[in-house]
């Protein structure tokens, strides 16, 4: 919890958050995460979750940013996802809803990085899972994004066997 602590220090120095969004993400640097926290927070902003669902939106994707800027996610990264995701209400299907085009430059970004060799190691097969539950996109909506890289790696020579991709 101490990583996603100092995350949040750092995203809200950086970024122009609402005073909510500020007050929001201030429960999590104290430890106050609970229910009745952020709905104590909230009330005091007279918004609701559904308020500052854009914005939540974009706390998560400039968190992950974060995460990918060394190209790898940790087990903590991944978790402190999670917590971020639960904690501001983020659904299933809102991040493909809301910001497809973003995550998909993310994700495409990853990818390209992984498919390089043309050759998706074990690693890499693991890492990707990661990615589509970062965004907790379905099956279909990751495959469509794996398999345009997976296309320009078919260009470039390499063997489908190899892409752990369905196309």
């Amino acid at each position: 919890m101490e990583q996603l602590k100092d995350a949040v220090i750092k995203l809200v120095e950086v970024n122009n958050y609402s005073p909510a969004m500020k007050d929001a993400l201030s429960l999590i640097i104290k430890g106050q995460v609970s229910y009745l926290d952020m709905k104590n927070c909230l009330l005091k902003h007279a918004v609701t979750i559904e308020d500052l669902k854009s914005e939540s939106l974009s706390v998560v994707i400039d968190y992950a940013r974060m995460c990918l800027e060394d190209d790898i996610l940790t087990e903590e990264e991944i978790h402190n996802i999670t917590l971020l995701k639960m904690f501001l209400r983020i659904q299933e299907g809102e991040f493909y809803e809301h910001r497809k085009e973003e995550v998909s430059a993310i994700l495409s970004k990853q990818l390209k990085r992984m498919y390089q060799d043309n050759v998706i190691d074990k690693d890499e097969a693991l890492m990707k899972t990661d990615l589509q539950g970062l965004f907790n996109l379905s099956f279909d909506q990751f495959l469509g994004i794996v398999n345009n890289i997976a296309l320009e790696a078919l260009d470039r020579g390499a063997n489908i066997k190899d892409l752990d991709t369905f196309m």
